[in-house]
């Protein structure tokens, strides 16, 4: 009774936080939007799409936590060369966005793999 107790609210605990985190990031990329001009906005989201386009393309067979990993480093170079600073958790949510975005255009030739 008590384990099923613990149980049921660990899980609980572990949704709130998660809730809360996705709550975070969302006003965080809210807040950044409001300090950005809509051109900047723009080229944000077209240099995300490409960066994921860009990591699936050249680093297929990587796991997806390391795509993820080079794809925030590119994207923040890349914006960094364009004069704009944005936290690396605001362009993890934009890149997520994209991919779920880009799956939904490319269906199962996403996950296409190229042989060996």
């Amino acid at each position: 009774m008590i384990d099923t107790l613990y149980t049921a609210i660990i899980g609980h605990v572990i949704e709130i936080f998660f809730i809360a985190a996705t709550i975070a990031i969302l006003y965080a990329v809210r807040y950044v939007k409001g300090k950005l001009t809509l051109e900047q906005q723009i080229l944000i989201e077209e240099i995300t799409r490409s960066v994921v386009l860009y990591v699936q393309q050249q680093f297929p067979k990587e796991a997806p936590k390391a795509k993820l990993g080079i794809a925030i480093e590119h994207a923040v170079d890349l914006l960094q060369q364009n004069g704009i600073k944005v936290d690396d958790n605001v362009i993890h949510v934009m890149i997520e966005s994209n991919l779920k975005q880009l799956k939904r255009e490319f269906g199962n030739e996403w996950n296409d793999k190229p042989p060996d």
